[in-house]
């Protein structure tokens, strides 16, 4: 069984941060109390970001890469995964009642077997 994921490495945040970010690549944020309902953004890049109590209902993400963000008190629904590595989730439990796609299902079993607590087994 592998290793558990590391905590994701937080966001280093200058001090004249701006208080108000637009709905695109993000880097080293702290985003608070946003509704970006609907919004698209093919190709978003976010790297140590932290989303606290953020509404993204139906957000279009295609071809976008996340890399240490945090979902905290957040309303992620209506987003179907196509395609999404998911490798290092925490909270895999949040994506119930997610639809994936058959493939996309198989390539991520081995983080649903961990989420479940199924030991695999090696074939000897």
């Amino acid at each position: 069984m592998s290793k558990p994921p590391a905590v994701p490495y937080p966001p280093d945040v200058d001090d004249d941060a701006p208080g108000e970010f637009e709905f695109g690549d993000l880097v080293d944020a702290v985003v608070r109390d946003v509704d970006w309902a609907g919004r698209k953004s093919v190709g978003l890049s976010a790297r140590r970001v932290e989303l606290l109590r953020c509404r993204l209902t139906g957000a279009e993400l295609a071809e976008s890469a996340l890399g240490d963000v945090t979902f905290e008190e957040c309303r992620v629904d209506l987003v179907e995964l196509r395609g999404c590595d998911l490798v290092g989730l925490r909270g895999g439990e949040a994506l119930r009642c997610v639809r994936m796609s058959w493939n996309d299902v198989l390539e991520n079993a081995v983080l649903f077997a961990s989420l479940a607590g199924i030991e695999i087994l090696t074939d000897e």
